[in-house]
């Protein structure tokens, strides 16, 4: 997700040790044995891990491309974690169980990488712990249906709609934990999710042609909503 006081760049070895190799090995990689492909494909990725400044939180490790911000990125990787922890212990053991890292690199968008068992964080509010717990838990819940043999290039729709559910089941739970809240608040804050969630449905950030839809439409009021 990004942030409107994001302070995200490029650093200075992203293109040459990680964009332009992953573009050549691509080149290659159609015609090469499948345990080949599998080897070189995650190759980049190693090579990003490698690179970055990180950390051992638990059971992950937490990585950060930037040394300017590991230091902050990690200390709200901690507190997202501690939130699901407290409030929301079936999805922090999903975390637990199919992840092994967290990243905050500058790819364009928040996935899960396969390869490395690692949730990429493109960019995140420093002021939110929440909507960072959000991504953890929408990402999770790709490598767990990976993990359970669905493709997710054979029904992205279903995909983004199963782990859009889970957002939801997850933030309920936060919220309703929270003592920020009067009973009146608390409605109207899961009454601005549920809504947020079918906007996020409609754009179809997932479509080739869709890749932007998701930020200026369904994120535009995100940060406007009420803190957990």
């Amino acid at each position: 997700m990004n942030s409107t006081n994001s302070a995200s760049k490029f650093p200075w070895w992203y293109f040459p040790l990680f964009r332009f190799p992953r573009l050549i090995i691509g080149l290659f990689i159609p015609f090469l044995p499948h345990k080949v492909r599998m080897f070189l494909s995650g190759l980049p990725d190693k090579l990003m891990l490698w690179i970055c400044t990180k950390k051992r939180y638990g059971v992950w490790v937490l990585y950060c491309f930037d040394e300017t911000q590991d230091e902050q990125f990690f200390s709200m990787c901690e507190s997202a974690l501690s939130l699901l922890f407290q409030s929301d212990p079936k999805r922090y053991q999903r975390i637990r169980s199919f992840v092994q890292n967290i990243v905050l690199t500058p790819l364009g968008t928040d996935c899960f990488d396969r390869n490395t068992r690692s949730i990429l964080i493109n960019d995140y509010d420093r002021n939110r712990r929440d909507l960072l717990a959000m991504s953890f838990v929408h990402e999770s819940t790709h490598a767990y249906l990976h993990s359970k043999g669905l493709r997710y290039e054979d029904n992205p729709r279903r995909h983004e709609e199963i782990c859009l559910k889970e957002e939801y089941r997850s933030i309920t739970r936060i919220v309703s934990a929270s003592p920020a809240f009067t009973d009146e608040q608390r409605v109207e804050t899961l009454v601005q999710w549920r809504d947020y969630f079918t906007n996020c449905m409609k754009s179809e950030w997932w479509m080739a042609d869709k890749q932007d839809l998701v930020r200026v439409e369904a994120l535009r009021n995100l940060h406007n909503r009420i803190i957990a």
